[in-house]
């Protein structure tokens, strides 16, 4: 009697120390690295000075019009730097692009950016309004702010994974470090008939910003990725266990692992319950229609993620596909840098255009300004 008493008592010491290690385990994986890639929700605090900061900053429409770290590199016109044509006022612009990231070339220097290359190319200033984190709908927003631009020539730049940007209204609710903790955007849902209607920024006191942080679905109404729902991520809470085997087999970019595509690749399906396909191709008709509407000629581009090329080398077409037929179908103006790309890749790996977190390198950025030019060139400069 005594040793089966010993034997469940040892069993019982034995689950407690084994419940104890995978909880710890389970605690460092989601902490250092489910959190760093967004794969839960768990908000840094924040304090009364970055939050006033963050005011400072805040542009009233459109959340920032530039990069923190990056406003050394912005001109007078309100572009990136552009040393081939570094006087705006000396130098009219013929070109002039907006987007994300993607767009102002993060990880290059102003002379190595795609912008500045594309102005050599076409001997004249291309003015670069990209913006770090921006989705396709602020692109949008701040070309129809813009009236420094006088470009007759203007590209709107969709990077592949700005899709779920323009279904969000917070950097934050998909990314949970101390970076993204003030990044909240407006947005464009569709209304009963199908028409853009503007989503404005929202602004919050310091105390709302705080309680936003535990409950944001009280105040971001339009976000797809508010946390603990189908398409958020889980709170992070105990037991950390359970939290890491419910975003294995729930989180979006595990599912895209196991289907053996890119993350964004869900977004551009018909049937995608955020509706991210068909907002985002009304997104960049408007900008066609608007583009027009002052006189000038726009052009789309698609840029792609390294991953895209895998995945078209596998199967036969390319992620964002429906995307472009729908552009097409509407006579719009659409150039698949994508496929532009693999044609000067000849079937090398393309991940010497890209730095290591995704971005396009030196090398990159000077293939796609050829691109463009050559683009440009033959279309539009005859």
């Amino acid at each position: 009697m005594v040793s089966r008493k010993k034997k469940v008592i040892f069993g019982l010491i034995l689950f407690g120390i084994m419940f104890c290690v995978i909880e710890v385990a389970s605690y460092c994986i989601s902490k250092s690295m489910f959190n760093a890639r967004g794969l839960v929700y768990d908000p840094p605090a924040i304090v009364k000075e970055d939050y006033d900061n963050y005011q400072k900053k805040l542009h009233e429409s459109l959340g920032w019009v530039v990069a923190r770290g990056q406003e050394h590199e912005i001109d007078a016109e309100g572009s990136r730097l552009i040393p081939a044509f570094p006087d705006p006022n000396e130098h009219q612009s013929c070109v002039s692009i907006y987007g994300d990231s993607y767009t102002f070339s993060n990880r290059t220097t102003p002379k190595e950016s795609w912008s500045n290359q594309l102005s050599i190319r076409l001997n004249c200033r291309v003015s670069n309004f990209g913006v770090s984190g921006y989705g396709t709908d602020q692109a949008l927003m701040r070309f129809r702010e813009n009236h420094k631009d006088s470009a007759k020539i203007v590209l709107l730049n969709h990077f592949v994974d700005d899709i779920p940007r323009n279904v969000s209204q917070h950097w934050g609710t998909r990314f949970t470090t101390e970076q993204q903790s003030f990044q909240f955007k407006p947005r464009f849902i569709l209304n009963d008939k199908g028409v853009l209607e503007k989503v404005p920024l929202p602004d919050f006191s310091f105390e709302e910003m705080q309680d936003l942080r535990r409950q944001p679905e009280k105040y971001l109404k339009h976000d797809y990725f508010l946390p603990d729902s189908h398409y958020g991520s889980l709170r992070f809470q105990f037991p950390y266990s359970l939290l890491v085997v419910r975003t294995i087999f729930s989180h979006s970019k595990f599912k895209a692992i196991f289907r053996g595509e890119p993350v964004h690749a869900a977004y551009y399906r018909e049937d995608h319950p955020s509706n991210s396909l068909k907002l985002t191709a009304e997104i960049l008709k408007a900008f066609d229609k608007e583009a027009k509407f002052k006189g000038k000629t726009p052009i789309v581009t698609i840029i792609p993620f390294s991953t895209d090329f895998d995945y078209f080398r596998k199967n036969g077409k390319w992620s964002f596909a429906k995307l472009l037929d729908m552009l097409k179908e509407d006579g719009i103006e659409v150039v698949n840098l994508g496929a532009e790309i693999e044609k000067e890749l000849k079937g090398r790996d393309q991940h010497y255009l890209y730095a290591g977190e995704g971005h396009f390198n030196a090398n990159g950025d000077l293939l796609i300004a050829e691109i463009i030019a050559r683009y440009i060139t033959t279309k539009h400069f005859k």
